[in-house]
């Protein structure tokens, strides 16, 4: 649990055993030193073997609502002491019915949070009345189209929608169609805030080294105006689909997808980004060749 005041306080809140919970109560954790998370990995694992509990299914790392999810999305795919305890299954955003559009008006910290959610929770739906509701229903779609938006008084029949939301997380198998959730053209969002959804179908010969090097240097480039890419490759050469996740300037590793495993036809990359348009990306991959040519004209 990460809290911004000096005085540490919703910790108190939750009924839970000592052994379970860590206050990081130096700063907002996107600000904060990046060696805070493993750190207070570490002190949960060593207070979890001293009282002799079983290992840890599930971690939940609650920010303060200042933070930007994407520094600490990079600390939890870029620590290789992390990588080996844990890894991401999803962000899940809560947003206040009442408050919505101020806080979306002043802190820029709200659109960011809601570009990077793969889940949306309502939440105070009964304190406003249904117009109020639907309109911060309208403004989360508007700023994340592919999340699917909850409301919290739905949650106790429908928990399991929090969990497994990334491909390594799903009961019934790895769903990468459902993972990227990419959006029809006509549902981009047009927002004062330049974020943006952006789906690129990448060229079927499409090698690994020159994909590779090609994000690389965009990310190196580009990185604080990307704040996601999710992406599931069909190489050249390679049987297997993979499946990509990048941060800002972080590229995690590729994961290697089950042959059963529910795919795009085609090589798929969908980024979220802020300032950085669809065709400054298409004229990159373009300049690599990793975009599909244009039909012949007769």
């Amino acid at each position: 649990m990460n809290e911004l005041g000096a005085v540490g306080v919703d910790h108190l809140l939750i009924d839970v055993r000592e052994e379970s919970l860590a206050l990081l109560d130096n700063g907002c954790l996107c600000c904060a030193l990046r060696t805070d998370l493993p750190e207070a990995f570490a002190r949960l694992e060593s207070l979890r073997i001293a009282a002799g509990r079983p290992p840890f299914r599930r971690v939940l790392i609650e920010l303060s609502g200042r933070a930007d999810p994407g520094p600490v999305l990079m600390s939890l795919l870029g620590d290789p002491t992390l990588a080996m305890r844990c890894r991401l299954d999803g962000v899940v955003v809560t947003v206040d019915a009442g408050h919505a559009g101020l806080q979306a008006l002043r802190y820029p910290e709200f659109a960011r949070q809601l570009a990077l959610a793969d889940r949306v929770v309502l939440t105070k739906t009964d304190l406003v009345e249904p117009r109020e509701a639907r309109h911060t229903r309208r403004l989360a779609r508007a700023l994340n189209p592919r999340a699917p938006v909850l409301d919290r008084r739905s949650l106790p029949a429908r928990a399991a929608r929090l969990f497994g939301l990334g491909l390594a997380g799903s009961a019934a198998g790895p769903d990468a169609l459902g993972w990227l959730r990419v959006p029809p053209a006509q549902a981009l969002p047009r927002h004062g805030s330049a974020l943006q959804t952006i789906a690129l179908e990448l060229s079927p010969d499409a090698d690994w080294e020159r994909l590779h090097a090609c994000l690389l240097a965009l990310l190196t480039l580009q990185g604080e105006r990307i704040l996601r890419v999710k992406g599931v490759l069909r190489l050249r050469d390679h049987p297997q689909a993979v499946a990509i996740h990048a941060v800002h300037h972080q590229l995690h590793a590729p994961v290697e997808l089950p042959l059963a495993a529910r795919v795009p036809a085609t090589s798929t990359l969908v980024f979220i980004t802020e300032g950085l348009s669809g065709e400054e990306l298409r004229a990159v991959f373009g300049g690599w060749g990793l975009l599909p040519l244009p039909a012949a004209t007769q």
